[in-house]
């Protein structure tokens, strides 16, 4: 998962356009050192679920096939963007994952950074909508945020699959070693399965102010492909960790490390 920082809104026009020297000028918001979030942000319908963020910059249509789509929703401290729910969907209805979530998995905004733009793009005559619009986040969505950085084949699987098919692609050696992650992987899935994030206080807090220690998960030692799992607390708490740096924290815990 990439946390964003630094957002910048910036009038341009496509190339078709200013060629023709028809249309109005489009507003693009960029994540500073990250990428484009969207390429007209004026026309982006935030209350749609999922939200397109890039229309086509030549016809500048929604859903003409060139969009990208994210899910986002409301943490306690950021905004959660992740990849469309396709579950119920046709196959025909074709929802392309916006390109900084093929990249990055999941990404996560400070709702500071989200208030600050609300205030910059009202300058701009452009009315965004405050953070409390988006729906809080449940546990599907920090599900996918959490397992974002694995394989596309155990980013796709549903928790009650999860933990047995994570075995699997571990060599026995990295398996015996690591019995001790995997077993705390396997508390915080059971506790992904029974929905106890819904209803409970969260937020992503930086692992430093936490003083906790973040565990990952080997998967090569050699190319030093490696998970950051899960992060734990003095006193045995376990939370999901997202990233080196940061840790779901609820209240109550998601679980506590079993002492052999």
């Amino acid at each position: 998962m990439r946390v964003l920082d630094e957002l910048r809104l910036e009038r341009w026009m496509p190339d078709m356009f200013q060629s023709r020297g028809t249309g109005a000028e489009w507003i693009r918001l960029t994540a500073l050192g990250v990428g484009e979030l969207s390429n007209r942000l004026q026309a982006v319908q935030l209350e749609t679920d999922p939200i397109e963020w890039v229309l086509c910059e030549e016809c500048a249509r929604e859903g003409c096939g060139s969009g990208a789509f994210a899910r986002v929703t409301r943490t306690a401290s950021h905004l959660l963007f992740t990849p469309p729910d396709t579950r119920g969907r046709a196959p025909s209805d074709v929802l392309r994952s916006h390109p900084l979530l093929l990249a990055h998995g999941a990404l996560a905004l400070p709702l500071d950074r989200w208030s600050q733009l609300v205030d910059r793009a009202a300058v701009a005559e452009l009315a965004l909508p405050s953070e409390t619009t988006f729906q809080e986040s449940g546990w599907r969505e920090l599900w996918a945020a959490w397992v974002a950085p694995l394989p596309p084949l155990l980013r796709r699987l549903e928790p009650r699959a999860f933990a047995e098919a994570l075995v699997r692609t571990l060599p026995e050696r990295l398996h015996v070693a690591q019995e001790g992650q995997l077993a705390a992987i396997a508390q915080l899935v059971r506790w992904f399965r029974t929905g106890c994030v819904e209803g409970a206080a969260s937020g992503l807090v930086e692992a430093q102010w936490l003083q906790t220690r973040v565990h990952s998960l080997v998967f090569d030692e050699r190319r030093g492909e490696r998970w950051s799992a899960f992060a734990s607390t003095p006193s045995g708490e376990i939370y999901p960790a997202f990233g080196p740096g940061l840790v779901l924290v609820t209240d109550p815990a998601p679980a506590r490390l079993r002492v052999a």
